[in-house]
């Protein structure tokens, strides 16, 4: 095998000969010149940083990217093995450190976890995140807000007032935990209208799980036949998913206007998203107005928003963060990343379940045994249904919804395992990877084994390279209403239903999953068989 040396001698030879051809053509001064330049050029291109990780050059302008293929998680797996588990790419001209182990992981986002929290928030970033008068209508407002993107003192505060104000809200307790079940009542009402014809489930459940953040933002659940209601489920079924196509953009902000694919694309991004907020925003002007008429308790995360920020205005606070673009951004990242992502868990959870009726079957038979089939299972019933947490947490794992993490970006230069990485390099953690290596889950890492996360006495574990929300400072922040959502949906439509496929016919294998925003099952329809 070739060493990185010699691979970029070589690589870099053939790329001035491919020079010499392309201008064989022209006059003897000319051609000389635009080989000099295309010379200087790529030698400045594939000049690394001193100390960086090794790592594949790519080719100039586009770095690796064109290589990566439709699964990332894969690709960079396979480069580890020629590179070392930490190494380095070029995502355009962005330098690109990849983790590609569980060690190396902890290092950077437990032992540096002031280095490595920072976020790097490119073109598209600022589109999705920025205000109402921002970049995606071209205005001069270039802040990023929300959680997703946001660093330093203005995401310490917004994470610090979102955390406290999800637990108060009562993650777990009775209140939140009637509006998740009440969605639940409809989803199997809805199933059991189906009269056991296959389904397929994800769209509806994206559809409940966005119902869910209603109530959690706004106090409120809406009829799924809503006109307003059904343009948000639409953005997240059809425009979200498409988002993956955005990274090109991302990356090279320029091909927005080169008639074709992309501007295409932009838009329609640019129309899907002001239509968006722009019923956010008309949810946001309804609920201040009742606000301001009958306020008293805390009923939502907009209510505690408008209470934040009468306090900030009183007392002169500079900055303050807590203005009403803020907000409107803040309830987007909520419906952006945690409705898709926690629907798509769930679904992830019904796949695995159709594909082994062994387990379906345990877990059914402990939900009748320690909770029965008279009233709902709620979260008070976790402690004792060991096995069908063990299965969520293995649906998390094979699943890996995430599977590159969302990147982050180093505050300044640091030395790690031998390397130096520099200041505003771009981190991504290989989650995928990290969950299907041998190394922690065994030679059978590939199997769907739910045991794995029970110890002998049958008590559940939580080994510390599971990590579906990731870790260290930036770890997801609405972790908690996430495993909710999966526990209740999962346990309380097994003890209605029986999950099986039609008759002759043939489930693909999860190493078909769909890889876009998220990583999703192979397209699938189950059959839900009432069980009363």
């Amino acid at each position: 095998m070739d060493s990185p040396a010699s691979h970029n001698q070589r690589q870099n030879g053939t790329t001035q000969s491919h020079a010499l051809l392309l201008f064989g053509f022209l006059p003897l001064n000319w051609a000389l010149f635009a080989v000099v330049v295309i010379g200087f050029a790529t030698y400045y291109y594939y000049r690394r940083p001193k100390g960086i990780p090794p790592g594949p050059n790519g080719v100039p302008v586009l770095g690796y990217t064109p290589f990566l293929g439709q699964k990332p998680a894969e690709k960079v797996l396979e480069l580890s093995k020629q590179y070392g588990n930490v190494f380095s790419i070029y995502l355009g001209s962005q330098l690109t450190v990849i983790l590609n182990d569980y060690d190396a992981i902890k290092t950077a986002y437990n032992d540096y976890s002031d280095i490595f929290v920072d976020r790097k928030p490119g073109f598209a970033h600022r589109a999705l995140n920025g205000a109402s008068n921002g970049p995606i209508n071209g205005g001069p407002d270039l802040r990023v807000r929300g959680l997703t993107m946001t660093n330093g003192d203005q995401w310490r505060t917004m994470r610090r007032f979102a955390l406290t104000t999800l637990r108060n809200l009562g993650m777990g307790k009775s209140r939140l935990q009637e509006r998740i079940l009440e969605e639940i009542d409809f989803f199997c009402e809805t199933l059991r209208s189906k009269k056991m014809k296959p389904v397929e489930p994800d769209n509806l459940m994206i559809a409940c799980i966005a119902n869910i953040m209603f109530a959690v933002c706004f106090d409120k659940r809406f009829d799924h036949s809503n006109p307003q209601f059904k343009s948000i489920v639409d953005f997240l079924i059809i425009a979200l998913p498409t988002l993956s196509n955005i990274g090109a953009l991302q990356l090279f902000p320029w091909l927005r206007l080169i008639p074709g694919k992309f501007q295409k694309f932009w838009a329609t991004f640019r129309r899907e998203v002001t239509q968006l907020r722009s019923i956010f925003a008309e949810e946001l002007a309804i609920h201040e107005k009742k606000y301001k008429e009958e306020h008293g308790d805390v009923r939502d995360y907009v209510d505690a928003f408008y209470d934040q920020q009468q306090k900030e205005g009183e007392q002169g606070s500079t900055p303050n963060y807590f203005d009403d673009d803020e907000l409107l951004v803040e309830i987007s990242n909520f419906f952006g990343a945690g409705a898709e992502t926690t629907a798509t868990t769930i679904t992830w959870a019904y796949y695995f379940i159709v594909r082994h009726p062994d387990v379906q079957k345990k877990m059914q038979e402990e939900i009748d045994m320690k909770v029965g089939r008279g009233r709902h299972v709620t979260t008070e019933d976790k402690a004792k249904l060991t096995y069908v947490e063990a299965v969520c947490s293995e649906v998390a794992r094979m699943g890996s919804v995430v599977p590159l993490g969302i990147g982050r970006s180093t505050t300044e230069d640091v030395q790690m395992n031998g390397y130096t990485i520099p200041k505003g390099t771009y981190i991504m953690p290989n989650l995928w990877f990290i969950h299907h290596d041998p190394k922690h889950w065994g030679p059978d890492a590939n199997e769907f084994k739910p045991e794995r996360f029970l110890d002998s006495e049958g008590r559940v574990l939580n080994p510390p390279s599971f990590m579906p929300f990731s870790i260290g400072k930036r770890h997801c922040p609405g972790e908690s209403l996430a495993r909710m959502e999966v526990f209740l949906f999962v346990t309380n439509v097994l003890q209605n239903f029986n999950l099986r496929l039609e008759e002759g016919y043939t489930l693909k294998p999860p190493e078909d999953y769909i890889n876009g925003l998220t990583t999703r099952p192979p397209r699938f329809d189950v059959i839900f068989e009432p069980r009363d």
